[in-house]
């Protein structure tokens, strides 16, 4: 659907209006990036909404929001429980579906923060997983936490939410939006590491 905007020389120029689309996670996330792509694919003009569950990306769709995408496999970390558990919960309509490279970074909140001064990794449990061997090998004994989001992580770590000693495995999107630094890029295990992400609409 269109919409006109302002008289441009005497013409009426047509805008595309804008497809609210809901996704988990919050600024930075990867299901962020998965519907940048799936709207720069489908030619969308998007507006969108974070919510910090899946279950709330599918509660929205029909209400506040036209579609939703949702991580729902990953070659290493296997399929999303959370995405279906709140699918086997709930109804939809599939209404495609995008394949994202996924490549994390460790990042902390101050550059020259040294090894041994790194007093836990903090990530949603998907991104634990699929950096589990650089973790073991770089980072061994370090305690691991679990957060709603890669995205979410990141930006407590900013807001002094987590401990500034903390590390935090993010996407380098995250990283950026948040003035993050960089400890170590690429960590995942194989860098043919993919996520599948599921678009869904109302039924």
């Amino acid at each position: 659907m269109s919409q006109t905007a302002q008289p441009e020389n005497g013409r009426e120029v047509p805008t595309l209006e804008a497809t609210k689309l809901a996704v988990f996670g919050a600024e930075g996330s990867f299901s962020e990036q998965a519907a940048l792509s799936y709207a720069e694919r489908e030619g969308l003009n998007l507006e969108l909404e974070h919510h910090d569950t899946v279950g709330a990306v599918m509660d929205a769709v029909g209400r506040s929001a036209c579609l939703g995408v949702i991580p729902i496999a990953n070659t290493l970390g296997g399929l999303v429980r959370a995405s279906f558990e709140a699918m086997g919960s709930r109804t939809f309509l599939p209404r495609g579906q995008i394949s994202l490279d996924i490549n994390h970074c460790l990042v902390v909140a101050r550059p020259g923060l040294g090894r041994q001064d790194i007093t836990q990794v903090v990530s949603h449990p998907q991104a634990l997983v699929q950096c589990e061997r650089f973790l073991d090998r770089d980072l061994p004994g370090v305690p691991r936490l679990e957060w709603s989001d890669t995205a979410s992580a990141a930006k407590s770590l900013a807001e002094g939410v987590l401990e500034a000693t903390s590390a935090v495995i993010a996407s380098p999107r995250a990283a950026a939006l948040f003035r993050l630094s960089v400890w170590k890029e690429n960590i995942q295990d194989s860098l043919h590491n993919k996520t599948t992400f599921l678009v869904i609409g109302a039924s």
